[in-house]
């Protein structure tokens, strides 16, 4: 709540900058409100930047970054290989009977499940995150939006 988001309309140019205010848990809803409103129109495609990563403590935000390798093995590490998207998801979870298992590009293990409607990605050490948005489709796969990371304990030491 109150955290400071950028919003850029890539359908028009136009940049604003605005503040989270909470809505429905889970909903997925974005909404603006008052002059930012008159910014965006429904379907228009945005880039939300938010700045969660500038929460961490100064030195763990330089260990994370210091080198390209560092950045290469995170980036590995929450990425699964193909094109999954919340349709093959879904039927994985149900073909395999409640829990999908995914190994991203780093060997790490994640399970996907479904509680209430949600995906819920867990990793080997019991972290989990949010599926907030899915189906975000790019030539390389598809990409979703998640709420909360997973962090490798060996590259977030």
């Amino acid at each position: 709540e109150g955290e400071r988001v950028q919003i850029v309309n890539n359908n028009n140019g136009n940049r604003l900058e605005t503040y989270a205010i909470p809505g429905p848990r889970k909903s997925g809803e974005i909404t603006l409100n008052g002059a930012a409103s008159r910014l965006v129109a429904v379907g228009d495609v945005l880039i939300l930047i938010v700045y969660a990563f500038m929460e961490l403590e100064e030195d763990a935000r330089k260990r994370l970054l210091a080198d390209d390798q560092t950045i290469a093995q995170l980036v590995k590490f929450h990425t699964i290989p193909g094109r999954v998207d919340r349709n093959a998801i879904e039927k994985a979870i149900s073909t395999s009977g409640g829990s999908a298992y995914f190994i991203t590009l780093e060997g790490e293990k994640l399970a996907v499940t479904k509680k209430e409607g949600a995906l819920i990605i867990s990793d080997s050490n019991g972290n989990e995150a949010f599926i907030k948005e899915t189906d975000f489709y790019h030539k390389n796969g598809f990409f979703h939006m998640v709420e909360g990371f997973a962090f490798d304990t060996k590259t977030s030491r």
